[in-house]
């Protein structure tokens, strides 16, 4: 079995870095290494949808992978989350793209940019409909997410944001990640340890250790089982 692991930056993969022996691929960007017979292929594309977007779409267009995860911490909308959980988001929206018109926001599939159910898409939302059936998966609470390029610090705006596209937790990696793996039909799942609440930005109130501790747990769960150990 072959599998591609996504992080954004190595750091939130740290523990697994150290657990194992890994071979440069891509200097700054893909690893290899192996659990028992299985291969796996870290990519570390960088942060933001747009390294996300590019890496990953020249890793997936070069090799063939039986599934693909995508591992990181992110940012939770409601305190009813508690910091260090890790999650299963299984849908995302992007919030970001569109227009301002006469003070409103309009997204792009309201302004017809991309209609709303052109595959990947579902009314305007990526649903990952090829998750594993993982007993370790399972096991995580199931959310939904935003991805953004903007970190927001204004209650108004966050306000505004989660009452016009609802979510749980909102990343920068995300989106990139979906679509790219709806696109070519590989089964995948995105893991997500929350650090912080999103609006939070006094990082002495974030846990972040404790974030990349939990999704570092989970990481070693899910492998393990998708290698049959």
């Amino acid at each position: 079995m072959k599998i591609l692991l996504v992080s954004a930056t190595p750091f939130e993969v740290k523990k697994l870095f150290e657990r194992n022996e890994s071979v440069v691929v891509i200097p700054d960007h893909l690893y290899h290494f192996r659990i028992d017979r299985m291969h796996v292929h870290l990519l570390t594309p960088g942060i933001g949808l747009l390294h996300t977007a590019f890496y990953l779409g020249n890793i997936l267009a070069q090799g063939s992978y039986d599934l693909a995860i995508n591992a990181g911490i992110c940012g939770a909308y409601s305190r009813a989350i508690p910091l260090g959980s890790v999650l299963h988001v299984t849908e995302e929206a992007l919030p970001e793209p569109g227009a301002e018109e006469d003070g409103l926001f309009r997204s792009v599939f309201e302004l017809g940019l991309i209609p709303p159910d052109e595959y990947p898409f579902d009314e305007g939302k990526l649903v990952n409909t090829l998750i594993p059936r993982w007993k370790a998966l399972n096991r995580l609470q199931v959310v939904t997410g935003n991805s953004i390029n903007t970190m927001h610090t204004d209650p108004g705006r966050i306000h505004q944001l989660t009452t016009r596209f609802p979510a749980d937790v909102e990343s920068m990696e995300g989106a990139a990640f979906l679509f790219g793996c709806l696109v070519e039909k590989l089964p995948c799942a995105q893991i997500r340890a929350v650090s912080n609440y999103v609006g939070e930005r006094d990082k002495s109130k974030w846990e972040v250790r404790l974030a990349v501790k939990n999704l570092d747990e989970t990481l070693v769960e899910l492998l393990k089982e998708a290698a049959g150990c």
